[in-house]
């Protein structure tokens, strides 16, 4: 898969005309829901005007939305099982 793929590079025409600044695939890390430190590769970053980080991960939902998925749920990610 080449990455940014079309609908992210899409995505990023659109922030660069509101004058966004922004960076793609950057990898972020937090803490899970279980209060450990984890990492991610996301889609689009980019820091809002106090420093907050703001993300757009797009189609993520599919992979890791609580609303659908609880966190021991398995997916095919990229073909590859992983846990939500």
């Amino acid at each position: 898969m080449i990455r940014p793929n079309i609908p992210e590079k899409i995505i990023g025409k659109i922030l660069e005309r509101i004058g966004i600044k922004f960076k793609f695939l950057q990898d972020i890390n937090y803490k899970t829901i279980e209060n450990k430190q984890s990492s991610k590769e996301i889609d689009i970053v980019w820091k809002d005007s106090v420093g907050n980080k703001k993300i757009i991960e797009y189609k993520a939902y599919r992979h890791y939305d609580n609303r659908v998925f609880k966190p021991d749920d398995m997916v095919n990610h990229y073909n590859k099982p992983t846990k939500c």
